[in-house]
């Protein structure tokens, strides 16, 4: 599926578009534990079958000219605490399905609750740093627009993987799926300029 997903985003190219929306790159990561698991050998040694598909997804984002909005689910995660001499399992909050450390490789990362209301968990454009949070609009749109079309990504972040000037837009969807596509339509139509 991460090749299903490059030719999209190449056929989006072909047709100038400005803005991709990536709704549920979750699933890519679910194909490829679901490949790994069939893989026969030994499990460590398919990792190498298996990560340089995602590699491939991830430079094609970075790579791509166009502004690319990503969106992921979460789930609950937990640790493994020592209690009465026994270990237990805690909640510590929402991790994102998807490979441990993708945030990285974002620019921007939003946490959309259930009330679609979103806080920025990441933000190398420091344009929502210390907000409150706030529900996803054209307003936040506009900012980003600004943002990345003021100079080249290079002199705005430093220590960056990134090799073009695009900012990331990384949405995880705590379980609401209909408010985030619906606050990032919002987000699209500021990049773009039209209701489509």
């Amino acid at each position: 599926m991460p090749e299903t997903y490059i030719k999209a985003i190449e056929i989006c190219e072909k047709a100038n578009m400005d803005v991709i929306i990536l709704d549920g790159i979750s699933n890519i990561w679910k194909e490829l534990l679901d490949f790994h698991s069939k893989l026969s050998g030994n499990s460590f040694v398919n990792w190498g079958k298996v990560n340089p598909r995602l590699d491939a997804f991830i430079n094609k984002v970075f790579e791509s000219p166009c502004h690319i909005i990503a969106t992921m689910r979460t789930k609950q995660a937990y640790v493994l605490n020592l209690k009465n001499g026994k270990y237990v399992p805690e909640k510590v909050g929402l991790k994102a399905i998807m490979r441990d450390g993708i945030d990285f490789e974002f620019d921007l990362v939003f946490d959309v609750d259930s009330t679609h209301q979103a806080k920025a968990l990441k933000d190398r454009t420091r344009l929502f740093k210390d907000q409150q949070k706030f529900m996803i609009s054209s307003i936040a749109g506009t900012k980003i627009l600004k943002w990345a079309s003021m100079e080249p990504l290079a002199d705005k972040v430093s220590n960056s993987k990134h090799q073009s000037g695009l900012e990331i837009l990384k949405v995880l969807d705590n379980g609401s799926v209909n408010g985030s596509v619906n606050g990032i339509r919002d987000v699209s139509k500021s990049f773009n300029g039209s209701d489509h």
